[in-house]
């Protein structure tokens, strides 16, 4: 995943490794199709904007230790020729738990606690409202909480959205950067 700000669009940018061109635009879009919040909590979208971008195979191949030794892979980042590329803000790395599993260690919906022994959680909520206020904690502090692919800081109340007819809860994963 790739971090752009929207303050950049317009700007051209080109991300490539060992010849290959993995990204390529003329002129960057926030509101593009491609665009999406991603793992980006709701104060930062408003900002920057996320974009995917795949590595092939033969790409993760050119790795080479560094000075510290440990496997890296260059990655060029530019524009044109008469103009400058717009600024990678962040740069995500493929992520994977830190511990396994990497679950929740409390949950709370509209401020009730949530009894997480079951590893099922059955929820009661007001079938009037639309919304309701989640706070989630997980065992490993340097990961994160995302729920249908949004990323939320764990440690403040996160609205919810519910979708669809059954009024279910979405379901939620637990994730964390290596």
């Amino acid at each position: 995943m790739l971090t752009l700000r929207r303050e950049d669009d317009g700007k051209p940018l080109k991300v490539s490794s060992g010849g290959v061109t993995l990204f390529e635009s003329s002129a960057l879009d926030s509101s593009a199709k491609e665009a999406e919040q991603g793992l980006l909590s709701d104060s930062d979208f408003k900002k920057y904007y996320q974009m995917r971008v795949e590595i092939p195979e033969t790409v993760m191949g050119t790795k080479y230790p560094n000075s510290e030794g440990f496997d890296v892979v260059r990655f060029r980042f530019e524009g044109t020729a008469t103009e400058a590329s717009a600024c990678l803000y962040n740069w995500s790395y493929c992520v994977r738990g830190y511990q396994d599993p990497n679950k929740l260690k409390s949950l709370k919906v509209e401020g009730q606690a949530v009894d997480l022994q079951s590893g099922s959680y059955t929820l009661k909520l007001d079938s009037a409202k639309d919304t309701f206020n989640v706070q989630a904690e997980i065992e490993d502090s340097k990961g994160y909480v995302a729920v249908n692919g949004k990323a939320f800081e764990e440690a403040q109340d996160a609205e919810i959205e519910l979708t669809g007819y059954s009024r279910k809860l979405p379901g939620g994963s637990i994730c964390g950067e290596l």
